[in-house]
């Protein structure tokens, strides 16, 4: 759309408008039952805490270290190296963006999902969840798939 503004193709931003409009109405209408629940229900509110406050016996912070040991391995040490293969040789700038704020704001929430629950039993302080903290492990678990294969296929292409 903003190449399309800053070439003055008007025609071609009616289009990308109305295919939008048209993809956020389908979404307002497919969504629509969860919807009236989150909105007109619970007004917006969180009802039940405990649903994304759950962690399991890893996911705990006190137990981090056992995450830690559970997680180290060759693949591990391979992923982590395909970060800094990825950085430094691959040269396409939106593609390294759109994966490292893939990776820093999976690690983010991670952290952010985890103390939650502590702040709340400790502090007696009220954030606002979002999901259990395993889904954010997921992710981080995603990236480390893709990091894996694309550092073996750099070395194996070289």
């Amino acid at each position: 759309m903003v190449i399309a503004y800053k070439g003055n193709n008007y025609d071609l931003l009616k289009k990308y408008f109305i295919q939008g409009l048209i993809a956020f109405m389908l979404f307002i209408i497919v969504s629509f039952p969860f919807l009236l629940y989150i909105i007109g229900k619970y007004q917006l509110q969180m009802v039940n805490r405990i649903a994304f406050e759950f962690t399991g016996k890893y996911f705990n912070w006190f137990n981090f270290h056992y995450l830690i040991i559970k997680n180290v391995s060759v693949s591990s040490i391979i992923a982590l190296l395909g970060v800094f293969t990825f950085y430094r040789n691959f040269k396409n700038s939106l593609i390294r963006r759109i994966f490292f704020a893939w990776l820093f704001s999976a690690i983010l929430l991670f952290i952010y999902a985890t103390v939650v629950p502590i702040i709340r039993t400790k502090f007696n302080i009220l954030l606002p969840g979002i999901v259990p903290s395993f889904h954010f492990y997921f992710y981080l678990k995603a990236i480390e798939a893709v990091f894996l294969v694309l550092d073996l296929l750099y070395y194996l292409k070289s």
